[in-house]
């Protein structure tokens, strides 16, 4: 049987115990063949690093140690990332069951796509659905001039469009994934999955 390619997920989080299980169960879950899943975590003091440790043998790499934030500790993260697909998860973040296998398969039919982007669901606090976050196909005009409507979960690309557009900015705390999806934009036409892989 061919190969799944490698996909690399990155967790970044700071003092988020409350969610941080959740969510890298949520990665570990996926039971994808192929998975590199990395965590950096900014010196919490919150017991998520005896969370994190319980996961070790699980994790591709992680660390708790200061940083200069979440784009900081998402460019550490990408940094040490080797899969020929990558994604970011927040810590506070969902991955839905079987995310990872549409993504890789989805890249696997498309060779000529370099980003693509899925739906996702809100949730809240508790985990309990809100709504759902259906997108629409891309449009640079709404994204500028309307709001980033790509739901950051549901982004994966290809590890040579980060590498080609540059990655992550640092001067960006907040924005840093609207900045990188234009840039990515730049290089590569961003293609919408119907399908729900996140939530947020």
């Amino acid at each position: 049987m061919k190969e799944k390619p490698k996909i690399s997920i990155v967790t970044c989080s700071f003092n988020q115990a409350r969610f941080l299980e959740s969510t890298i169960r949520s990665v570990l879950q996926q039971e994808y063949e192929a998975l590199e899943y990395i965590v950096i975590d900014g010196a919490s003091r919150d017991g998520s690093k005896e969370i994190i440790e319980r996961y070790q043998s699980e994790l591709a790499y992680w660390v708790s140690e200061p940083d200069d934030g979440q784009t900081d500790a998402l460019i550490k993260g990408f940094a040490r990332a080797t899969g020929d697909i990558q994604g970011w998860l927040c810590s506070d973040d969902l991955l839905l069951p079987g995310a990872l296998e549409a993504v890789s398969t989805f890249f696997e039919k498309n060779p000529d796509v370099n980003v693509v982007y899925g739906d996702a669901l809100w949730i809240d606090a508790a985990g309990r659905p809100i709504r759902a976050k259906r997108e629409i196909p891309w449009n640079l005009f709404v994204f500028l001039f309307d709001h980033n409507y790509l739901a950051q979960p549901s982004v994966f690309w290809r590890r040579s469009l980060y590498e080609q557009a540059g990655g992550l900015d640092r001067q960006w705390n907040l924005a840093m994934d609207a900045d990188l999806w234009l840039r990515f934009a730049r290089q590569s036409h961003p293609v919408h999955l119907p399908a729900y892989l996140s939530c947020m």
